[in-house]
């Protein structure tokens, strides 16, 4: 299973970055989002917090500043913060939410909520074409118990969120 902070995931979050303001270049952007990204996976939450809000002033619309603070809370294990910073602040502010809505659902699972993260999941799959999947889609569709190369509907049940974690016979 490819890490939540693969190449492929970063390069993936940057498709978005949109036309450039008169202050910034793309290229500054670009460089502010990959110390940010470093920052996150490293467990530093502030300066990974900072850089991604001042990235979301400047990229106000696009969804990699809050992909950005989501990652940022799950490193740190603050996975609530993430689900609000998603669900609160990022599928308002954004026009296309598809993977932002895999991200809710990464979220949400690490949050402990199996049934609303299966939700998410569900709503951003519809319509996907199975052989272009994002890497959060591939990690998701294993971690709900499906195939990264065949995502297959319905995703088998999850388990009672109560449930979750709780020991095994």
């Amino acid at each position: 299973m490819e890490p939540i902070f693969g190449a492929e995931s970063f390069a993936a979050v940057h498709a978005d970055m949109g036309d450039e303001p008169d202050c910034v270049s793309t290229e500054e952007i670009r460089l502010l989002s990959s110390i940010g990204f470093m920052a996150a996976k490293s467990g530093c939450l502030v300066p990974a917090v900072r850089i991604f809000e001042a990235l979301a002033v400047l990229r106000p619309v696009a969804a990699f500043p809050f992909i950005g603070l989501a990652v940022a809370y799950l490193a740190v294990g603050m996975a609530g913060e993430a689900v609000h910073v998603l669900r609160d602040r990022a599928l308002k502010a954004c026009a296309d939410t598809t993977e932002l809505k895999m991200w809710l659902s990464l979220a949400l699972l690490q949050a402990g909520n199996q049934s609303a993260a299966l939700k998410e999941y569900e709503s951003s799959m519809r319509g996907m074409d199975s052989v272009d999947l994002p890497p959060i889609a591939r990690m998701l569709t294993v971690m709900l118990g499906g195939r990264p190369d065949v995502p297959t509907w319905p995703v088998p049940a999850p388990v009672a969120d109560a449930d979750v974690g709780a020991p095994t016979s």
